[in-house]
């Protein structure tokens, strides 16, 4: 996945809009190619921090010596736009602090009630992760217990999913942990910042 930095004026953002956030128009120091899938660190002017737009190339133009690049969100990514244009309108007026997130493609087993899958990690951080979810969707709120796959002996860490998004088959879910997540924890957050893109 390419990952691009850009800093855009607010009222540049809000005409790249389109479709409710499902397809924003960016400028670009580089040419990705089309149907790249590209991760935009996007910050507004007079902001010191900003969101990440995951999404698609759908089409690229050449525009006063830049490149503008049109993009279908993805839907992890919705949020960030209706962020983002919330803050360039005036809405809100700081970003809300947390943890850095940062994206991976990691396999982690969730289990809960019984259930037991293998799902992909998409996004880790201190407090959480997000899953590209696999099966049977429980209900927000439910406990979960996780434990990473590849590369640890972890025992399992306790979450709860906070959200969740999509239908059965193709669905996102966001997990928030219980406690800090131990040893093994830290150590794959310490690897995705040291190799992975911010999310």
């Amino acid at each position: 996945m390419l990952s691009i930095s850009i800093l855009i004026d607010p009222s540049e953002l809000l005409s790249g809009l389109r479709q409710g956030g499902a397809c924003i128009v960016l400028p670009a120091p580089i040419t990705p190619r089309l149907k790249e899938r590209v991760a935009v660190r996007v910050r507004l002017s007079g902001q010191q921090s900003g969101a990440t737009v995951i999404g698609t190339v759908t089409s690229v133009h050449r525009q006063a010596g830049t490149f503008r690049l049109e993009l279908a969100t993805d839907a992890t990514s919705l949020g960030a736009v209706r962020m983002l244009a919330a803050t360039a309108r005036g809405e809100i007026h700081r970003f809300p602090q947390r943890a850095p997130r940062y994206l991976v493609k990691v396999p982690i087993v969730v289990s809960w009630n019984g259930h037991e899958l293998c799902m992909t990690m998409v996004s880790i951080s201190q407090g959480g992760c997000g899953l590209r979810w696999s099966g049977p969707l429980p209900e927000v709120g439910q406990a979960l217990r996780l434990r990473l796959a590849i590369g640890y002996r972890s025992a399992g860490i306790d979450g709860v999913l906070c959200w969740k998004a999509g239908a059965a088959g193709s669905s996102n879910a966001g997990v928030r942990l219980i406690g800090t997540g131990g040893a093994d924890w830290a150590r794959a957050v310490a690897e995705a910042a040291r190799t992975g893109a911010m999310a």
